[in-house]
């Protein structure tokens, strides 16, 4: 909280508690005078008195109706209007504690040393020149009140019974009460204002410290995030060299014998094309006839299945030991050529075209999206598994994708953009979504390693992949890489 608002805050408290005060005030001195007058049968006008506490809560009744009826607007900090409401309280205190004074004794009233307690209150509320004007018009109303008693020009109102008469014209009393009045008073005023003011200071500061505190955990933050990043990264990169020397070994052993297997299911579809018609007229002949334990007719019904199934496996084999060739042999070829994205991305919806036409395509290029160095065919690679992996979170057809190229020239960056309205990826998928192997379409044959060889080439190219996701709200995968000639 800034220290302005602190400080209208602590004020608005402070006028609160002053209200409250002003009740026990009023309460406890009208029970006091009514003692004073009926049982110690002082003299003094009661009734005056009582309407001086009475118009004291009047006031005190509208300042707190004022601060109640604030609190239910849920007015904004004014602290202008806050300093007014103090000066406004502190000078009506004074005017009506100058007339009780007048009809309790005048210079001859124990009732004096209220001033005191105003420049207190005065000290907690305002700044230290205006609790000094306060005790000047403190001393100019008490000097008033005094001088016109002495004068004859106001009456008079000794407590009969407790002082001598007529010590309000003795010269020597008023020198000394007036001096002794004058010293406490300026006294209370100096300590008062010293302590608060120093208070103040000590808040001063306790906001800077503690808006510097906050600037530091920020940047603390920020750098934590920064870091975090940095880590993930790394370990991401430590993932992919490692996965990068285990998979060229792997497709290496692998692939020959893959090889071997689709070669001979080709021969044996054929061999079970050559044995049925013999198969049958055995069957025929013996209609009992079982092969591999199963009934003839069952066999002949499954045996394509069964061949099929293991074609198909062998043909899935074979794609994740080519994503693994790719994957391992990723460093090889040149990264030098002349590559303009927005034809790569005409390319890929082109290549793509068969599947696209079941969604709607929005496509927004970048005309003046300048050329980049790099390897073309595997920057497809990567928009075409970014635009099949969009196709795939849909759902189902009529989805929509969208694919935009810009260039943030201050950042010397191309960008294109994949964005789909499937249903988003939480936030545990996204901090592995980049790792290998990981998919979240194992049922339908995802190897998991389409987005893990993506980012693998955009680092390649000096650049990465961002993702913006949240649950339920689509997805935008955003293929960033650095252009390395000056932007014209």
């Amino acid at each position: 909280m800034p220290y302005r608002s602190l400080r209208e805050e602590e004020l608005r408290l402070r006028l609160g508690w002053f209200v409250k005060i002003r009740w026990i005030f009023v309460a406890g001195f009208s029970a006091a005078a009514l003692f004073a007058r009926s049982v110690l049968g002082l003299g003094f006008p009661l009734v005056p008195v009582l309407c001086a506490l009475a118009s004291i809560l009047v006031y005190n009744t509208a300042f707190f109706l004022y601060q109640r009826a604030r609190r239910r607007r849920r007015a904004g900090p004014n602290l202008v209007r806050r300093r007014v409401e103090a000066h406004l309280q502190i000078d009506l205190d004074l005017l009506h504690l100058t007339a009780l004074i007048h009809l309790l004794g005048g210079v001859e009233s124990p009732f004096l040393s209220f001033y005191l307690f105003h420049a207190i209150i005065g000290s907690m509320l305002l700044s230290r020149l205006e609790v000094l004007v306060v005790g000047v018009v403190s001393l100019l109303l008490c000097s008033a009140v005094v001088t016109f008693e002495y004068l004859g020009l106001l009456p008079h109102h000794g407590l009969v019974g407790l002082f001598a008469a007529g010590a309000h014209r003795d010269p020597l009393v008023l020198l000394v009460v007036g001096c002794a009045f004058t010293v406490m008073l300026l006294a209370t005023i100096a300590m008062s204002s010293t302590i608060v003011a120093s208070l103040h200071q000590r808040e001063k500061e306790l906001v800077a410290v503690r808006e510097a505190l906050g600037t530091k955990s920020e940047a603390l933050e920020r750098a934590n995030q920064a870091l975090r990043e940095h880590q993930e990264s790394m370990i991401r990169t430590e993932k992919l060299a490692s996965l990068g020397e285990l998979s060229a070994g792997i497709a290496h052993e692998i692939n020959n014998p893959i090889q071997f297997i689709q070669g001979n299911m080709q021969i044996l579809r054929e061999a079970m094309q050559d044995l049925l018609p013999i198969l049958d007229g055995a069957h025929r002949e013996n209609s009992a006839l079982t092969i591999a334990r199963l009934d003839y007719p069952f066999f002949k019904q499954q045996i394509g299945v069964l061949i099929d199934d293991m074609a198909g496996g062998a043909a899935r084999i074979r794609d994740i030991v080519k994503d693994l060739k790719t994957f391992a042999r990723r460093d090889e070829g040149r990264l030098s050529e002349d590559v303009d994205l927005n034809e790569i991305v005409r390319s890929s919806l082109r290549l793509l075209h068969n599947r696209l036409k079941h969604y709607q395509v929005r496509e927004e290029l970048d005309p003046e999206l300048p050329h980049i160095e790099g390897n073309a065919s595997r920057l497809e690679q990567v928009i075409i598994n970014t635009l099949v992996n969009a196709m795939e979170a849909t759902g189902s057809d009529g989805g929509r994708i969208g694919i935009r190229s810009s260039v943030e020239r201050e950042a010397g960056e191309v960008r294109v953009s994949v964005a789909d309205n499937g249903h988003g990826i939480s936030e545990e998928v996204k901090r592995r979504i980049f790792d290998p192997f990981f998919t979240t379409k194992s049922r339908a044959g995802g190897s998991g390693l389409g987005l893990t060889i993506s980012y693998a080439i955009a680092q390649e190219h000096g650049g990465r992949i961002d993702l913006e996701s949240e649950q339920g709200s689509g997805a935008i995968f955003h293929l960033v890489l650095p252009v390395k000639r000056a932007l014209t």
